[in-house]
């Protein structure tokens, strides 16, 4: 069986548990777009890999192909949306975010522009970016990021099912 292996940054979009130790995660790559990715081990409390796994991680992952799946090798974090997590509203419209790209991000090819987009709607989310005009203070982050959100897909040639 063919093996190669790759580096490159992900985000991580969903997480699964297998069993007592290891995770499947799905993965929006900057080279790969969205694939699905085994880390062994992964939820050992002395785990390199564990902090680079978490849902809304931003990390380097490299990975090795044995036959068609994506195996890690190493795991370190980039950027970790923690303070996404303080607020509901901006993890719920954060896990809206995740399952726009695992439906309409490119499979098996580079999604540099689409992982860019959806890594902006995150520090906006993270960082609690607000606009201070009297004018913008009701309007909600959601219709903003939304609206955002649907102009960007459509100049990166993302088209939503109906």
């Amino acid at each position: 069986m063919e093996q190669t292996q790759l580096t490159t940054d992900c985000l991580i979009i969903r997480v699964q548990s297998i069993g007592d130790n290891d995770k499947l995660l799905t993965v929006l790559s900057r080279d790969l777009g969205v694939i699905s990715v085994y880390a062994s081990g992964a939820k050992n409390i002395k785990s390199k890999k564990g902090a680079a796994t978490s849902l809304l991680c931003y990390s380097s992952l490299t990975l090795k192909k044995k036959g068609e799946h994506y195996r890690i090798t190493e795991a370190s974090p980039i950027e970790v949306f923690f303070k996404t997590g303080d607020d509901i509203e901006a993890l719920a419209l954060a896990q809206y975010f995740c399952e726009l790209a695992l439906n309409h991000a490119p499979s098996d090819e580079s999604s540099e522009q689409v992982l860019r987009l959806f890594l902006n709607a995150l520090h906006f989310l993270s960082e609690r970016c607000f606009f201070s005009s009297r004018e913008l203070q009701n309007v909600k982050r959601g219709e903003i990021l939304y609206s955002f959100i649907k102009f960007k897909i459509s100049s990166v040639r993302l088209s939503p099912n109906p």
